[in-house]
């Protein structure tokens, strides 16, 4: 079953008077998206045309239509106790059968060549048999007056409503002909009855002119979805379209109620905006006092699009497994914002706020993915950067102690995949590793200056220790590849 999405439904109201008398029904022929409503006061049954003009399939009909189901070309009408087809190109009548009904309301039908109808005043049930032209009584003897209906073919039953006070809205097993009860409603005077694509059920109510929603099982409460309806009738949803029509009958309109989920926001490459990481700046830095500190991932955004963001938000997406005792802080869940203004050629450092309780591994590396969100107006509501971006959490300190500034390494050019280091002294060694450790290349630098090439390494985290002697030094200096 698909979950329930809450949202007010998009209201078009066809105000059309002359147009429509006493609309009560409105089905939908796919083939020709055409919506055909019949009307109770003119005999007639008309039609919406994409473009929003009315037509006139038939008209004069006697006994006046009510109900009406489309299979396949044919339109059926629910007229008194005879139920009438009729092409719906042509509006020619191509059946009559007479069910013996006192008055013939709501209609659905099933796959096997079944049409359920109710009879209002005699509170009865019927089904035809279309293709053989025959009727029977399928249950008598109720107590209220059923009016909509409509074929749950999972469930193999008829869901129906019922007019009076605190109507009840039933089921009939199709498989032994029982009723039962399978809400019993506060409502008064329910006319129609309709089912979306997550088989959720839309009623018609008379008593607060509303449409009200129950989800499949009829677990929860009404939730009321549109109200200021003029008595409403025999709705129908429209599966294409996510649309429920509504004929009311009371002031002769037709209301198209959109129920289609919100598109989601617009995604696009950030780099199409474009918007870039320097990713040279993603480091994670202590921030707190805690017994291992607390501590955040920062990063440094530029914006090099043409428009100026006011309270952008980020979210972090770790595409892999953080440390034992590390977790993300509440307030760094979700999009957040890192900027109350960023504007056009300026920077933003965003950051995702973490617990440390235990000490982290040395050299532990993260991958994340970057979002940033609330780009008004920029054409996207929301960006992502293809790139996946890493962070080592925990550099190893050589001999307990972190580098001394004159034994500092600094990166003084890049060039592709080729980096110039500068050494503040002599230092008789440096040591290239990948992220476990593994050595990638020695080099012995020449005048406190060396040239590291990477070339033939994959993308990733760097790190280059320096020696003096035998002993290893300081922090080492992060590359990114």
């Amino acid at each position: 079953m698909k979950k329930l999405l809450s949202f007010l439904p998009i209201l078009f109201s066809i105000s059309v008077f002359g147009q429509f008398n006493g609309p009560e029904s409105i089905d939908f022929h796919a083939p020709s998206n055409r919506y055909f409503i019949s009307n109770t006061q003119t005999g007639s049954i008309k039609y919406r045309n994409p473009d929003g003009s009315i037509g006139t399939l038939i008209s004069n009909l006697t006994p006046a239509p009510y109900g009406i189901e489309i299979i396949g070309d044919t339109l059926y009408a629910c007229c008194a106790s005879f139920l009438r087809g009729y092409d719906i190109n042509t509006g020619q009548q191509v059946i009559s059968i007479n069910t013996g009904a006192t008055f013939l309301n709501g209609i659905t039908h099933d796959y096997n060549g079944n049409i359920y109808v109710t009879d209002f005043t005699g509170k009865r049930i019927h089904r035809v048999r279309y293709l053989e032209n025959t009727s029977n009584i399928m249950i008598s003897g109720l107590t209220a007056n059923p009016n909509g209906i409509i074929y749950d073919q999972v469930h193999n039953r008829c869901v129906f409503v019922n007019w009076g006070s605190n109507a009840k809205i039933m089921q009939l097993n199709l498989s032994d002909s029982t009723v039962s009860v399978l809400q019993q409603t506060s409502y008064t005077n329910i006319d129609g009855i309709a089912r979306d694509n997550n088989d959720n059920y839309y009623i018609a109510v008379w008593g607060n002119n509303s449409i009200v929603r129950y989800v499949a099982n009829f677990s929860t409460s009404a939730e009321i979805v549109a109200t200021g309806m003029n008595k409403p009738a025999d709705i129908y949803y429209n599966l294409n379209t996510d649309t429920l029509a509504v004929p009311n009958s009371g002031n002769n309109t037709i209301s198209l109620l959109n129920f289609a989920p919100p598109p989601p926001p617009s995604n696009t490459i950030c780099s199409l905006l474009p918007i870039t990481v320097n990713t040279d700046s993603i480091v994670f830095k202590t921030i707190g006092m805690s017994s291992f500190g607390d501590s955040a991932i920062h990063v440094t955004l530029y914006n090099a699009s043409e428009y100026n963001f006011a309270y952008p938000l980020a979210r972090y997406e770790f595409l892999s497994p953080l440390p034992a005792g590390v977790t993300v802080h509440p307030n760094s869940q979700g999009f957040n914002v890192f900027a109350s203004a960023w504007n056009t050629l300026e920077t933003a450092v965003s950051t995702c706020n973490m617990f440390v309780t235990q000490p982290i591994p040395d050299n532990y590396t993260v991958k994340f993915r970057l979002w940033l969100a609330n780009l008004s107006p920029a054409p996207a509501d929301t960006c992502y950067f293809t790139d996946t971006f890493s962070v080592v959490l925990k550099f190893p300190l050589f001999n307990g102690q972190p580098a001394l500034d004159d034994e500092a390494l600094t990166l003084l050019a890049q060039h592709g995949t080729s980096y110039t280091i500068q050494a503040s002294r002599d230092i008789t060694l440096l040591k290239v590793v990948d992220i476990t450790g593994r050595i990638i290349c020695s080099i012995t630098p020449q005048n406190q200056l060396a040239t590291i090439d990477l070339s033939n390494d994959p993308p990733g985290i760097y790190l280059v220790q320096r020696f003096i002697g035998q002993s290893p030094r300081g922090i080492p200096l992060k590359l990114t590849r």
